[in-house]
């Protein structure tokens, strides 16, 4: 019996289109905590998984999401950390203070609860420059 383990290529974008083209055609929609293809499924939230991608892209993820046409993301919730808010903050070109870090991480937790909706980076921005400029 012969035995075929070449490596297959994948297209990310083709593997996308034909995502769309599925849905369309079944009319149904993908949920986007699909494996494999859903929009959300490299999308970190937990403080803890946050802070492992950050040091290892490989620990929580079996295959880098460009490999099947999708972006990595970093939603700012309920159960975000301090690592999540210093990765948005140095993103931004700033340089995170702990202490104001944790001073607005429960300010965060609470909108977010609250309004049942993740913090847009703007949002974060302007919460930390608030309370950044309210200590100093």
């Amino acid at each position: 019996m012969q035995s075929f383990s070449a490596k297959k290529k994948i297209n990310p974008a083709a593997l996308q289109n034909l995502v769309k083209l599925v849905q369309n055609a079944a009319k149904l929609k993908i949920q986007p905590n699909t494996p494999i293809i859903g929009k959300h499924i490299f999308s970190h939230e937990s403080g803890i998984h946050v802070n492992g991608m950050i040091k290892n892209e490989k620990t929580y993820e079996a295959f880098p999401p460009k490999s099947v046409g999708l972006k990595r993301n970093f939603p700012i919730g309920k159960h975000s950390g301090s690592s999540t808010l210093e990765f948005y903050i140095k993103k931004m070109g700033l340089e995170p203070d702990g202490k104001v870090i944790n001073m607005i991480l429960p300010k965060i937790r609470e909108i977010v609860t609250k309004r049942k909706k993740v913090l847009s980076i703007n949002e974060l921005k302007k919460l930390y420059l608030e309370a950044f400029y309210e200590k100093y």
